[in-house]
C-alpha cells in the first residue's frame, strides 16, 4: 500500500472510530438526561431542605452539621441529616418525604471521617 492509500485508510478509520464514540456519547448523555429528570422529580416531592433539618432537630434535640438529598432504593426522597447534641454526641437522622424521621447514633468511624475533613459517599 502507498503512503496516500494508508493516509487516506488511517483518516477514515479515525472518521469511523469517532463517529462511533459520538453515538456512545450521545447515548450515554441521554441515558443520564433520564435519570437527571428522575432525580429533580424526586427532589421535588421531598421537603425543603430548611423542613428537613427542622424536622430532624425537633425529632433528636440536636442541631444540624450538615444535610444532603438521597433518593432511597424505593425511589422516594429523603435527607440525611447529621446532628450533634450537647453531650457531643453525634446523631444522623433520615428525614422522608412523607415527614417520618428515624434517628441512629452515628458510628464512630463516621465521626472520624468528619474530623479529617474527608467526605461521606454514602
Amino acid at each position: 500500500m502507498n503512503t496516500k492509500s494508508k493516509t487516506i485508510l488511517t483518516a477514515a478509520l479515525v472518521a469511523v472510530g469517532l463517529s462511533g464514540a459520538g453515538l456512545t456519547a450521545a447515548q450515554a448523555s441521554s441515558g443520564n438526561e433520564a435519570n437527571n429528570a428522575a432525580e429533580i422529580q424526586t427532589f421535588m416531592s421531598a421537603p425543603s431542605l430548611m423542613d428537613a433539618v427542622k424536622a430532624a432537630e425537633a425529632k433528636t434535640g440536636g442541631k444540624a452539621m450538615d444535610a444532603s438529598f438521597e433518593t432511597l432504593k424505593d425511589g422516594s426522597a429523603a435527607y440525611q441529616v447529621e446532628l450533634v447534641k450537647a453531650d457531643g454526641s453525634q446523631i444522623e437522622a433520615l428525614v422522608k418525604a412523607d415527614g417520618s424521621v428515624t434517628a441512629k447514633a452515628m458510628a464512630a468511624d463516621d465521626m472520624d471521617d468528619h474530623e479529617d475533613g474527608e467526605a461521606d459517599d454514602d
